[in-house]
């Protein structure tokens, strides 16, 4: 069975919620074990030598950190962002130079993009929650990791920042996007995925969720109305796990 190393950006409670989302989305098929980086807990780990302890990394969303400070002026939750994120620089300058399998969701997609060079912004536009329909580029057409997925399936998402470029050195290649989301879910290299979307929170994950951060919906918005089952992400997910 693969081992899986996952990087969380959450505090405890709500690292609890993750894990049980990536459990039940994962199944029996790897084992996980769980490193946090609010903290400074497991800071002596999260380094290059990681990789050679477990067959994946996973990098995990995060419903308080942002990378673009636009979007909240606490300095507090920047030193906390600011501290979090370069706790795992190294690693994961390391995992792009060694093609080391990895999957990053949401915060995790923002954060490889953003150490690799990429740009990381806070978008008014681009920012969401709910249920979005997402297409396949030609490129994912042909990809693993999409694989049993049909070319239009649908994805569930809860952010503010978004990768408004892809890091130029790490030759990213879009597999899949929607028409407010051009950077879905890409690969770098052959072996490292990155996606804005959650392919592991069902509708009842996202329901409860936004009991926690209710900033991420609109004025007006019922979170009822714009959450939807999305029935193929978990598979992307299982598709990953299977290519290890």
């Amino acid at each position: 069975m693969p081992s899986i190393a996952v990087i969380q950006f959450r505090n405890a409670c709500r690292a609890l919620k993750e894990q049980e989302a990536l459990q039940t989305a994962i199944g029996d098929r790897a084992s996980l074990s769980f490193f946090d980086t609010y903290t400074t807990v497991h800071e002596r780990e999260l380094n290059p030598d990681l990789l050679t302890r477990f067959d994946a990394v996973v990098f995990g969303g995060s419903g308080d950190l942002f990378i673009d400070g636009g979007c909240h002026t606490s300095p507090t939750s920047r030193q906390l962002t600011d501290s979090s994120i370069a706790r795992v620089e190294k690693l994961t300058q390391s995992i792009i130079a060694q093609d080391f399998p990895a999957f990053g969701i949401c915060f995790g997609h923002q954060v490889m993009a953003h150490h690799l060079g990429g740009t990381v912004r806070h978008c008014a536009d681009e920012g969401k929650f709910g249920t979005v329909t997402l297409t396949k580029t030609l490129e994912g057409e042909s990809d693993p990791v999409l694989e049993n997925v049909p070319k239009t399936f649908s994805g569930n998402y809860a952010h503010h920042d978004v990768v408004k470029k892809l890091p130029e050195r790490a030759c990213g290649v879009v597999l899949a996007s929607a028409p407010n989301c051009c950077h879905a879910l890409v690969r770098y290299g052959s072996r490292v995925y990155t996606s804005q979307f959650h392919p592991e929170l069902t509708r009842a994950h996202m329901l409860e969720r936004i009991t926690a951060h209710p900033g991420y919906i609109p004025a007006g918005v019922d979170p009822i109305a714009v959450v939807q089952e999305t029935p193929y992400t978990a598979s992307i997910l299982k598709n990953f796990v299977c290519m290890l």
